[in-house]
């Protein structure tokens, strides 16, 4: 399946969980335009942080940010301790200068949900995982669910 495409032009939704703790997946287009949005059903996220390539373990993002993905604070704590300029560092997202950064509570929602060791998961409009069957696991299952079916002979061919 196709990873679905999204602009950059994503806008906060506010819902009294923190300033922009929910993202929309939706993508807005000139004024007036109303038939030109686009509603992405579910979007894919990666649970590794963009700095350290590792699972994150506190989502944050740039308050000035406008994309769903986060960093982890650690590394972001890291990463701009190494910085050797007075300007403020910029979002290894969307390059956007990075103030300050606030935790994602839905985001970190999302990383208790799934196992430790999955690293990207797909999100619906509502923040809840969705569950894409790998074809090599899928096929392992029935393979193993066909070995402990004592009452018929199977053949497995691939």
């Amino acid at each position: 399946m196709d990873a679905p495409s999204r602009s950059g032009d994503e806008e906060a939704v506010k819902d009294g969980g923190g300033a922009g703790s929910k993202r929309s997946i939706q993508s807005s287009g000139p004024a007036g335009h109303a038939e030109d949005d686009i509603i992405l059903e579910k979007q894919e996220l990666s649970l590794l942080c963009p700095l350290s390539l590792v699972r994150m373990r506190v989502p944050v993002r740039g308050d000035c940010c406008e994309h769903i993905q986060c960093f982890d604070q650690d590394a972001w704590h890291s990463f701009v301790s190494k910085q050797n300029s007075n300007r403020p560092p910029h979002c290894p997202i969307c390059k956007k200068p990075v103030t300050t950064t606030s935790e994602d509570p839905r985001f970190a929602r999302l990383l208790e949900l799934v196992p430790k060791e999955t690293s990207k998961v797909w999100v619906d409009e509502e923040w809840q995982p969705v569950i894409e069957e790998d074809d090599q696991v899928s096929k392992k299952a029935r393979y193993e669910d066909l070995q402990n079916d004592s009452d018929s002979d199977v053949i497995v061919l691939d």
